[in-house]
């Protein structure tokens, strides 16, 4: 049955902004009243600079094992990154560094039952780079730079703060302001496509965020935020195309994995659409267990019900106060009986 996915209940949660992973989602979790601890496993890393100072760059950090990549981040600027909810076994973490600065970086980590391990990264340098070239080479990076009138900014700013009180058509006012003085200014143009996406206004927010990728193609937030429009207006296929590009883009956030997951669910692609849900989980952390509850209904749709409720208990179990929680409830005990 199409469209009995709740889409639109999660929107608020992700507009501010490729091999399928088989072999997480074909473990299964230990059996109810076993004493052993759960699978999960925790990696807290940092790459820094071989005087141990911070590297200022976001890195991208890819998890693999010796047969495939699992999946890739980026670090904060401090060259911090977190991999979560790792079963027991050997890993590989690789560092994308700069080729003509550092040696090449792999970390072998052994994860063992319930264990969190912190490790730093310190990086080498090349023969012949000293630190004086390296302190002139590195330099930190951002996914664009404009130059922005002030003017611009200062109505962006107001924006921001009438945002944050829930006042949108205001905020909508001085957003279409300050790209009237900066028509370029793109973190606008998103940011007034989030606000009409979210009044349902979905032809005006398709306008604004496409005129932001026409702009800069490689700006992340205006194409899943697009895709999100599409969902909305039930082009499932199309939403899935664009969700696709952000993640090729960046792969490691864990919105586009989600939405391509409910995208591919609901023109009945059902592996892929798992093997997306469960990325989304796996990089996001408990703060996207809803990704639990898109996998029961897919679960349910394929006839699977001990699954099915196992997924749905552990969306209760980590959003007991999730916005699907109730729903979720009210399923589980229906496949309960």
């Amino acid at each position: 049955m199409k469209g009995h996915l709740p889409l639109r209940t999660t929107l608020a949660a992700v507009v501010i902004i490729a091999a399928a992973f088989t072999a997480y989602s074909q473990q299964q979790p230990p059996a109810q009243g076993t004493d052993e601890p759960p699978p999960i496993g925790i990696i807290d890393g940092k790459i820094c600079l071989p005087s141990g100072r911070s590297i200022g760059n976001n890195v991208k950090v890819t998890l693999a094992t010796r047969q495939a990549s699992i999946v890739t981040l980026y670090s904060n600027k401090n060259g911090e990154f977190r991999f979560t909810d790792l079963r027991e076994g050997r890993y590989e973490i690789h560092a994308d560094v700069d080729p003509k600065l550092f040696q090449p970086v792999i970390q072998e980590v052994w994860i063992r039952r319930g264990t969190q391990i912190t490790l730093t990264i310190y990086l080498e340098l090349k023969h012949g780079i000293t630190s004086s070239t390296l302190h002139t080479s590195t330099v930190s990076t951002a996914e664009f730079n404009q130059d922005i009138p002030v003017g611009a900014k200062k109505e962006h700013e107001l924006a921001s703060r009438l945002i944050k009180k829930n006042q949108i058509q205001p905020a909508i006012d001085h957003l279409k302001l300050a790209i009237r003085i900066a028509p370029d200014y793109l973190t606008a143009r998103n940011d007034l496509g989030v606000q009409y996406l979210k009044l349902g206004r979905l032809v005006e927010a398709a306008e604004q965020f496409t005129a932001a990728l026409d702009r800069n193609p490689s700006y992340v937030d205006p194409r899943l935020n697009l895709g999100l429009v599409l969902v909305e207006q039930h082009k499932y296929s199309e939403a899935a195309g664009v969700f696709r590009q952000s993640i090729a883009l960046d792969s490691s956030r864990p919105v586009g994995h989600l939405w391509l997951g409910v995208a591919l669910a609901e023109t009945d692609q059902f592996p892929e659409a798992e093997s997306e849900l469960f990325k989304a989980r796996l990089i996001g952390g408990p703060q996207y267990a809803i990704a639990h509850y898109f996998i029961a209904q897919i679960e349910v749709k394929q006839g699977e019900r001990e699954q099915a409720l196992r997924e749905l208990e552990a969306y209760i179990e980590e959003a007991p106060r999730g916005e699907m929680a109730q729903a979720a409830q009210w399923l589980a005990d229906k496949l309960r009986k």
